[in-house]
Protein backbone atom coordinates (compact mmCIF):
# COMPACT_ATOMS: atom_id res chain seq x y z
CA UNK A 1 0.00 0.00 0.00
CA UNK A 2 1.56 3.24 -1.18
CA UNK A 3 -0.68 5.55 0.86
CA UNK A 4 -1.54 5.26 4.53
CA UNK A 5 -3.03 7.67 7.08
CA UNK A 6 -1.47 7.10 10.48
CA UNK A 7 -3.29 7.71 13.78
CA UNK A 8 -2.22 10.37 16.26
CA UNK A 9 -0.58 7.78 18.54
CA UNK A 10 1.07 6.02 15.60
CA UNK A 11 -0.20 2.58 16.62
CA UNK A 12 -2.40 2.00 13.58
CA UNK A 13 -3.27 3.48 10.22
CA UNK A 14 -5.70 3.27 7.33
CA UNK A 15 -4.08 2.26 4.05
CA UNK A 16 -5.36 1.92 0.50
CA UNK A 17 -4.60 -0.84 -2.00
CA UNK A 18 -5.34 0.19 -5.61
CA UNK A 19 -3.75 -2.74 -7.45
CA UNK A 20 -7.01 -4.39 -8.54
CA UNK A 21 -8.50 -1.16 -9.89
CA UNK A 22 -5.80 0.65 -11.86
CA UNK A 23 -7.32 2.42 -14.88
CA UNK A 24 -6.60 5.38 -17.14
CA UNK A 25 -10.23 6.44 -17.31
CA UNK A 26 -12.40 4.82 -14.61
CA UNK A 27 -13.14 6.35 -11.23
CA UNK A 28 -10.26 5.99 -8.78
CA UNK A 29 -11.19 3.30 -6.22
CA UNK A 30 -9.28 1.19 -3.72
CA UNK A 31 -9.61 -1.38 -0.95
CA UNK A 32 -9.08 0.22 2.48
CA UNK A 33 -7.50 -1.59 5.41
CA UNK A 34 -7.07 -0.92 9.09
CA UNK A 35 -3.39 -1.66 9.73
CA UNK A 36 -1.61 -2.47 12.98
CA UNK A 37 1.67 -0.56 12.56
CA UNK A 38 3.43 -2.78 15.11
CA UNK A 39 2.60 -6.17 13.56
CA UNK A 40 1.59 -5.19 10.04
CA UNK A 41 -1.69 -7.06 10.43
CA UNK A 42 -4.41 -5.60 8.20
CA UNK A 43 -8.20 -5.79 8.37
CA UNK A 44 -10.36 -4.96 5.33
CA UNK A 45 -12.82 -2.17 6.19
CA UNK A 46 -13.95 -0.88 2.74
CA UNK A 47 -14.03 -2.76 -0.56
CA UNK A 48 -13.77 -0.93 -3.92
CA UNK A 49 -14.31 2.45 -2.25
CA UNK A 50 -14.15 5.72 -4.19
CA UNK A 51 -13.93 9.18 -2.61
CA UNK A 52 -12.66 9.46 0.98
CA UNK A 53 -12.01 12.41 3.33
CA UNK A 54 -9.55 10.88 5.77
CA UNK A 55 -9.32 10.51 9.52
CA UNK A 56 -10.88 12.82 12.08
CA UNK A 57 -8.31 14.82 14.09
CA UNK A 58 -8.86 12.53 17.10
CA UNK A 59 -8.26 9.48 14.85
CA UNK A 60 -11.56 7.92 15.92
CA UNK A 61 -13.46 8.13 12.63
CA UNK A 62 -12.74 7.72 8.93
CA UNK A 63 -14.98 9.77 6.62
CA UNK A 64 -15.97 8.68 3.11
CA UNK A 65 -18.57 9.28 0.36
CA UNK A 66 -20.74 6.38 -0.82
CA UNK A 67 -24.15 5.99 -2.47
CA UNK A 68 -24.77 9.76 -2.47
CA UNK A 69 -24.17 10.13 1.27
CA UNK A 70 -21.38 10.82 3.78
CA UNK A 71 -20.41 7.80 5.91
CA UNK A 72 -17.98 7.16 8.75
CA UNK A 73 -16.09 4.06 9.78
CA UNK A 74 -15.72 4.04 13.58
CA UNK A 75 -12.24 2.78 14.38
CA UNK A 76 -12.86 1.49 17.91
CA UNK A 77 -16.09 -0.42 17.24
CA UNK A 78 -15.62 -1.29 13.56
CA UNK A 79 -19.09 0.10 12.84
CA UNK A 80 -19.96 1.75 9.51
CA UNK A 81 -22.59 4.49 9.75
CA UNK A 82 -24.47 6.54 7.15
CA UNK A 83 -24.27 10.10 8.48
CA UNK A 84 -26.51 12.03 6.11
CA UNK A 85 -29.40 9.69 5.24
CA UNK A 86 -31.68 11.79 7.49
CA UNK A 87 -30.47 15.14 6.15
CA UNK A 88 -33.18 17.43 4.70
CA UNK A 89 -30.84 18.44 1.88
CA UNK A 90 -28.62 16.61 -0.58
CA UNK A 91 -24.87 17.14 -0.48
CA UNK A 92 -24.36 15.92 -4.06
CA UNK A 93 -22.47 18.41 -6.22
CA UNK A 94 -25.36 19.16 -8.59
CA UNK A 95 -23.38 21.81 -10.47
CA UNK A 96 -20.54 19.39 -11.30
CA UNK A 97 -20.75 18.51 -15.01
CA UNK A 98 -17.95 15.94 -15.24
CA UNK A 99 -18.85 12.36 -16.19
CA UNK A 100 -18.98 9.63 -13.56
CA UNK A 101 -20.05 9.66 -9.93
CA UNK A 102 -21.00 13.17 -8.77
CA UNK A 103 -18.87 14.20 -5.76
CA UNK A 104 -20.14 16.16 -2.74
CA UNK A 105 -19.36 19.83 -2.23
CA UNK A 106 -16.75 18.91 0.36
CA UNK A 107 -15.98 19.13 4.07
CA UNK A 108 -15.29 22.32 6.02
CA UNK A 109 -13.79 20.53 9.02
CA UNK A 110 -14.35 18.65 12.28
CA UNK A 111 -15.62 20.31 15.45
CA UNK A 112 -13.42 20.74 18.51
CA UNK A 113 -15.66 18.59 20.72
CA UNK A 114 -15.16 15.63 18.37
CA UNK A 115 -18.90 15.05 18.08
CA UNK A 116 -19.61 16.55 14.64
CA UNK A 117 -18.32 17.35 11.19
CA UNK A 118 -19.19 20.49 9.20
CA UNK A 119 -20.25 19.74 5.63
CA UNK A 120 -20.40 22.06 2.63
CA UNK A 121 -23.70 22.35 0.83
CA UNK A 122 -23.99 24.17 -2.51
CA UNK A 123 -24.33 27.45 -0.62
CA UNK A 124 -24.63 26.83 3.12
CA UNK A 125 -22.70 25.04 5.88
CA UNK A 126 -24.32 22.17 7.80
CA UNK A 127 -23.37 20.76 11.20
CA UNK A 128 -23.66 16.96 11.08
CA UNK A 129 -23.42 14.98 14.32
CA UNK A 130 -21.44 11.73 14.18
CA UNK A 131 -24.39 9.74 15.51
CA UNK A 132 -26.23 10.15 12.21
CA UNK A 133 -28.86 12.56 13.52
CA UNK A 134 -30.45 15.33 11.45
CA UNK A 135 -27.92 18.07 10.68
CA UNK A 136 -28.49 21.76 11.40
CA UNK A 137 -27.73 24.64 9.04
CA UNK A 138 -25.06 26.87 10.56
CA UNK A 139 -25.72 29.65 8.07
CA UNK A 140 -29.50 29.64 8.62
CA UNK A 141 -30.24 29.06 4.95
CA UNK A 142 -29.05 32.53 3.95
CA UNK A 143 -26.73 31.07 1.32
CA UNK A 144 -29.55 29.19 -0.40
CA UNK A 145 -31.90 32.17 -0.14
CA UNK A 146 -29.45 34.77 -1.46
CA UNK A 147 -27.49 32.33 -3.68
CA UNK A 148 -24.29 33.12 -1.78
CA UNK A 149 -21.70 30.39 -1.39
CA UNK A 150 -20.33 30.35 2.18
CA UNK A 151 -17.09 28.54 3.02
CA UNK A 152 -15.17 28.34 6.30
CA UNK A 153 -11.78 30.11 6.31
CA UNK A 154 -9.05 28.43 8.36
CA UNK A 155 -6.99 31.35 9.69
CA UNK A 156 -4.82 29.28 12.05
CA UNK A 157 -2.97 26.54 10.16
CA UNK A 158 -2.02 24.86 13.44
CA UNK A 159 -5.63 24.49 14.59
CA UNK A 160 -6.98 21.14 13.36
CA UNK A 161 -10.58 21.57 14.47
CA UNK A 162 -13.33 24.21 14.36
CA UNK A 163 -14.37 25.69 17.70
CA UNK A 164 -18.00 26.75 17.31
CA UNK A 165 -17.91 28.59 20.64
CA UNK A 166 -15.65 31.16 18.96
CA UNK A 167 -16.49 33.42 16.03
CA UNK A 168 -15.43 32.24 12.60
CA UNK A 169 -14.74 33.98 9.29
CA UNK A 170 -16.63 32.70 6.25
CA UNK A 171 -15.67 33.51 2.68
CA UNK A 172 -18.69 34.61 0.65
CA UNK A 173 -19.18 34.37 -3.12
CA UNK A 174 -22.28 35.40 -5.05
CA UNK A 175 -23.12 32.57 -7.43
CA UNK A 176 -24.65 34.95 -9.98
CA UNK A 177 -23.56 38.42 -8.87
CA UNK A 178 -19.88 37.32 -8.53
CA UNK A 179 -19.53 39.57 -5.52
CA UNK A 180 -16.98 38.39 -2.96
CA UNK A 181 -16.12 39.11 0.62
CA UNK A 182 -16.35 37.83 4.18
CA UNK A 183 -19.01 37.21 6.82
CA UNK A 184 -18.64 36.51 10.52
CA UNK A 185 -20.38 33.50 12.07
CA UNK A 186 -20.78 33.99 15.81
CA UNK A 187 -23.13 32.14 18.18
CA UNK A 188 -25.32 31.02 15.31
CA UNK A 189 -25.63 34.46 13.74
CA UNK A 190 -24.21 35.73 10.45
CA UNK A 191 -22.86 39.26 10.09
CA UNK A 192 -21.73 40.79 6.80
CA UNK A 193 -18.23 42.26 7.08
CA UNK A 194 -17.30 43.14 3.50
CA UNK A 195 -19.00 42.14 0.25
CA UNK A 196 -18.09 43.90 -2.98
CA UNK A 197 -17.54 43.61 -6.73
CA UNK A 198 -13.94 42.53 -6.14
CA UNK A 199 -11.86 39.39 -5.68
CA UNK A 200 -10.27 38.82 -2.25
CA UNK A 201 -7.35 36.46 -1.73
CA UNK A 202 -4.47 35.47 0.55
CA UNK A 203 -6.28 36.21 3.83
CA UNK A 204 -3.89 36.09 6.80
CA UNK A 205 -4.45 36.89 10.47
CA UNK A 206 -1.83 38.11 12.91
CA UNK A 207 -1.33 35.62 15.74
CA UNK A 208 -1.20 38.08 18.63
CA UNK A 209 -3.40 40.96 17.46
CA UNK A 210 -6.65 41.76 15.69
CA UNK A 211 -5.06 42.47 12.31
CA UNK A 212 -5.87 40.97 8.92
CA UNK A 213 -3.89 41.15 5.67
CA UNK A 214 -5.27 40.26 2.24
CA UNK A 215 -5.34 41.27 -1.40
CA UNK A 216 -8.30 42.75 -3.26
CA UNK A 217 -8.59 43.27 -6.98
CA UNK A 218 -10.82 43.69 -10.00
CA UNK A 219 -10.24 43.92 -13.73
CA UNK A 220 -8.69 47.40 -13.46
CA UNK A 221 -7.30 47.14 -9.93
CA UNK A 222 -4.01 45.35 -9.26
CA UNK A 223 -4.11 42.86 -6.31
CA UNK A 224 -2.25 44.96 -3.75
CA UNK A 225 -2.15 44.01 -0.06
CA UNK A 226 -4.48 45.65 2.46
CA UNK A 227 -4.47 45.62 6.26
CA UNK A 228 -7.51 45.99 8.51
CA UNK A 229 -8.97 44.66 11.74
CA UNK A 230 -11.09 41.48 11.73
CA UNK A 231 -14.22 43.52 10.93
CA UNK A 232 -12.55 44.58 7.66
CA UNK A 233 -13.37 48.21 8.46
CA UNK A 234 -11.07 51.05 7.42
CA UNK A 235 -8.80 48.92 5.20
CA UNK A 236 -5.41 50.46 4.46
CA UNK A 237 -3.43 49.62 1.32
CA UNK A 238 0.15 48.73 2.25
CA UNK A 239 1.66 47.90 -1.17
CA UNK A 240 1.80 49.64 -4.53
CA UNK A 241 3.13 46.78 -6.65
CA UNK A 242 1.99 48.07 -10.03
CA UNK A 243 2.35 51.88 -10.07
CA UNK A 244 2.60 51.90 -13.88
CA UNK A 245 -0.98 50.82 -14.52
CA UNK A 246 -2.30 54.38 -14.83
CA UNK A 247 0.01 54.94 -17.81
CA UNK A 248 -1.88 52.45 -19.98
CA UNK A 249 -5.20 52.45 -21.75
CA UNK A 250 -7.19 49.86 -19.90
CA UNK A 251 -10.85 48.83 -19.74
CA UNK A 252 -13.58 47.18 -17.73
CA UNK A 253 -15.34 43.83 -17.61
CA UNK A 254 -18.93 42.88 -16.90
CA UNK A 255 -21.07 39.75 -16.56
CA UNK A 256 -23.83 38.94 -19.04
CA UNK A 257 -26.28 36.05 -19.14
CA UNK A 258 -27.31 33.72 -21.93
CA UNK A 259 -28.94 30.32 -22.32
CA UNK A 260 -27.82 27.21 -24.17
CA UNK A 261 -30.10 25.15 -26.41
CA UNK A 262 -31.48 23.31 -23.36
CA UNK A 263 -32.50 26.59 -21.75
CA UNK A 264 -29.87 26.35 -19.01
CA UNK A 265 -28.97 29.69 -17.43
CA UNK A 266 -25.31 30.50 -18.08
CA UNK A 267 -23.00 33.50 -17.78
CA UNK A 268 -20.11 34.99 -19.67
CA UNK A 269 -17.69 37.86 -19.15
CA UNK A 270 -17.04 40.67 -21.62
CA UNK A 271 -13.98 42.90 -21.32
CA UNK A 272 -14.39 46.28 -23.03
CA UNK A 273 -11.72 48.90 -23.92
CA UNK A 274 -12.09 52.09 -21.89
CA UNK A 275 -12.29 54.31 -24.99
CA UNK A 276 -15.19 52.46 -26.63
CA UNK A 277 -17.83 54.94 -27.76
CA UNK A 278 -21.56 54.37 -27.17
CA UNK A 279 -23.05 52.02 -29.78
CA UNK A 280 -19.58 51.36 -31.24
CA UNK A 281 -19.08 47.78 -32.43
CA UNK A 282 -15.56 46.45 -31.98
CA UNK A 283 -13.64 43.36 -33.11
CA UNK A 284 -13.93 40.56 -30.57
CA UNK A 285 -11.80 37.62 -29.44
CA UNK A 286 -13.65 34.69 -27.84
CA UNK A 287 -11.80 32.37 -25.49
CA UNK A 288 -13.32 29.41 -23.64
CA UNK A 289 -12.54 26.29 -21.65
CA UNK A 290 -15.02 25.23 -18.96
CA UNK A 291 -16.32 27.83 -16.49
CA UNK A 292 -14.76 31.31 -16.64
CA UNK A 293 -17.28 33.71 -15.10
CA UNK A 294 -15.89 33.13 -11.60
CA UNK A 295 -12.81 35.09 -12.70
CA UNK A 296 -14.77 38.22 -13.60
CA UNK A 297 -13.11 40.30 -10.86
CA UNK A 298 -9.57 39.03 -11.40
CA UNK A 299 -6.88 41.44 -12.58
CA UNK A 300 -5.43 40.39 -15.98
CA UNK A 301 -1.68 40.78 -15.62
CA UNK A 302 -0.22 41.46 -19.10
CA UNK A 303 2.39 38.94 -20.18
CA UNK A 304 4.57 38.70 -23.27
CA UNK A 305 4.07 35.18 -24.56
CA UNK A 306 4.06 33.44 -27.93
CA UNK A 307 0.72 31.60 -27.44
CA UNK A 308 -2.21 33.59 -26.01
CA UNK A 309 -2.67 32.95 -22.27
CA UNK A 310 -6.20 33.70 -21.11
CA UNK A 311 -6.40 31.83 -17.81
CA UNK A 312 -6.34 34.02 -14.72
CA UNK A 313 -4.40 32.91 -11.68
CA UNK A 314 -2.04 35.28 -9.88
CA UNK A 315 -3.17 35.11 -6.25
CA UNK A 316 -1.06 36.27 -3.31
CA UNK A 317 2.33 34.78 -3.97
CA UNK A 318 1.02 31.76 -5.88
CA UNK A 319 2.33 32.41 -9.38
CA UNK A 320 0.34 30.48 -11.95
CA UNK A 321 -1.01 31.08 -15.46
CA UNK A 322 -1.54 34.77 -16.05
CA UNK A 323 -3.93 36.67 -18.27
CA UNK A 324 -2.70 38.23 -21.47
CA UNK A 325 -6.08 39.44 -22.63
CA UNK A 326 -5.61 42.75 -20.81
CA UNK A 327 -3.20 43.56 -23.63
CA UNK A 328 -5.86 42.75 -26.24
CA UNK A 329 -8.37 45.02 -24.51
CA UNK A 330 -5.75 47.76 -24.27
CA UNK A 331 -5.32 47.49 -28.04
CA UNK A 332 -9.01 47.95 -28.80
CA UNK A 333 -10.41 44.41 -28.81
CA UNK A 334 -13.36 43.02 -26.91
CA UNK A 335 -12.52 39.77 -25.11
CA UNK A 336 -15.38 37.44 -24.27
CA UNK A 337 -15.25 34.27 -22.17
CA UNK A 338 -18.44 32.15 -21.95
CA UNK A 339 -19.26 29.43 -19.45
CA UNK A 340 -19.65 25.97 -20.98
CA UNK A 341 -22.04 23.39 -19.55
CA UNK A 342 -21.15 19.82 -20.49
CA UNK A 343 -23.28 16.75 -20.97
CA UNK A 344 -21.75 13.27 -21.09
CA UNK A 345 -20.57 12.19 -24.57
CA UNK A 346 -21.38 15.51 -26.30
CA UNK A 347 -18.37 17.57 -25.20
CA UNK A 348 -17.61 19.29 -28.51
CA UNK A 349 -21.28 19.85 -29.37
CA UNK A 350 -21.72 21.48 -25.95
CA UNK A 351 -18.77 23.79 -26.65
CA UNK A 352 -20.24 24.76 -30.03
CA UNK A 353 -23.69 25.36 -28.52
CA UNK A 354 -22.54 27.55 -25.62
CA UNK A 355 -19.89 29.48 -27.56
CA UNK A 356 -22.32 30.38 -30.35
CA UNK A 357 -25.12 31.29 -27.92
CA UNK A 358 -22.84 33.61 -25.94
CA UNK A 359 -21.37 35.18 -29.08
CA UNK A 360 -24.81 35.94 -30.50
CA UNK A 361 -25.81 37.46 -27.16
CA UNK A 362 -22.88 39.91 -27.28
CA UNK A 363 -23.76 40.77 -30.89
CA UNK A 364 -27.36 41.42 -29.81
CA UNK A 365 -26.11 43.64 -26.96
CA UNK A 366 -24.51 45.90 -29.56
CA UNK A 367 -20.84 45.44 -28.64
CA UNK A 368 -19.32 43.07 -31.22
CA UNK A 369 -18.70 43.68 -34.92
CA UNK A 370 -20.28 40.55 -36.40
CA UNK A 371 -17.78 40.55 -39.30
CA UNK A 372 -14.70 40.59 -37.04
CA UNK A 373 -14.98 37.87 -34.40
CA UNK A 374 -12.20 35.36 -33.71
CA UNK A 375 -12.17 32.24 -31.52
CA UNK A 376 -9.29 30.57 -29.72
CA UNK A 377 -8.71 27.70 -27.34
CA UNK A 378 -5.90 25.48 -26.13
CA UNK A 379 -5.57 21.82 -25.15
CA UNK A 380 -9.09 20.70 -24.14
CA UNK A 381 -10.70 23.76 -25.71
CA UNK A 382 -8.19 23.52 -28.56
CA UNK A 383 -9.96 20.36 -29.60
CA UNK A 384 -13.26 22.21 -29.22
CA UNK A 385 -11.94 25.07 -31.35
CA UNK A 386 -11.04 22.67 -34.15
CA UNK A 387 -14.53 21.15 -33.96
CA UNK A 388 -16.17 24.59 -33.98
CA UNK A 389 -14.04 25.67 -36.96
CA UNK A 390 -15.65 22.90 -39.00
CA UNK A 391 -19.20 23.67 -37.85
CA UNK A 392 -19.65 27.40 -37.23
CA UNK A 393 -19.76 30.41 -39.54
CA UNK A 394 -19.65 33.03 -36.80
CA UNK A 395 -15.86 33.35 -36.71
CA UNK A 396 -13.52 34.80 -39.31
CA UNK A 397 -10.53 33.19 -37.59
CA UNK A 398 -10.16 30.17 -35.30
CA UNK A 399 -6.95 29.23 -33.46
CA UNK A 400 -6.72 25.68 -32.10
CA UNK A 401 -3.61 25.48 -29.92
CA UNK A 402 -2.26 22.14 -28.62
CA UNK A 403 -5.55 20.59 -29.67
CA UNK A 404 -6.26 17.17 -28.14
CA UNK A 405 -8.36 15.83 -31.00
CA UNK A 406 -8.22 12.04 -30.80
CA UNK A 407 -9.45 11.35 -27.27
Amino acid sequence: MRRISVSENGLWGIGEDTRDYLSDWKERIADYYLVNTTTGQRTLILKAQGLTFGLSPDSKNFLFWKDKDFWIYKIESGETLNLTERAPVSFIGQTDDHPGVKPPYGVAGWTKDGDSVILNHQHDLWLQSLDGGRPTCLTAGLGEKEEILFRYVRLDSERKTIDLSRSAILAAYGSWTKKEGFYELSKGRLKKLVYADEHFDGLLKAKASDRMMYTRENFAKFPDYYVSDSSFSNPRRVTDANPWLFEYKWGSRFIFEFRNKDGRRLQGTLAVPEDRQPDQRLPMIVNFYEKKSQDSHRFPLPLYSNPPQYSVGYPAGNIGPVAEFGAYVSNGYLVMQPDIYFNTRTTHDDMLDCVEAATRKVIDLGYADEARIALGGGSFSGGGSAFIAARSKLFVCVVARAATINL
